[in-house]
């Protein structure tokens, strides 16, 4: 396109295309892959972390439980001590 003073300027001309190579990967968008991606992610993941912690709270709880036995145990050999020493 010519200017006003009649010069004309090459850099307002069309820009080529941007020409690629080779096609786009199909297989991003197969269903199997994406399925695969999103189950891994959303499901798998989140499952696998459950797991772990239900784990850790499993063997809280179980020496929890060991510690509140091992009290008990200790209360009824006093009692036992206490019942002894009054006959």
């Amino acid at each position: 396109m010519p200017r006003v003073d009649g010069q004309s300027t090459p850099w307002r001309r069309a820009r080529p295309s941007i020409k690629r190579h080779h096609p786009p990967d199909p297989s991003f968008r197969d269903l199997e892959i994406c399925s695969w991606v999103f189950a891994t992610l959303f499901v798998v993941g989140p499952w696998a972390w459950m797991e772990k912690r239900w784990g850790e709270r499993k063997k809280s709880n179980q020496k929890k439980i060991a510690a509140f036995k091992a009290k008990l145990k200790d209360i009824e050999e006093a009692k036992a001590k206490k019942e002894k020493g009054q006959k």
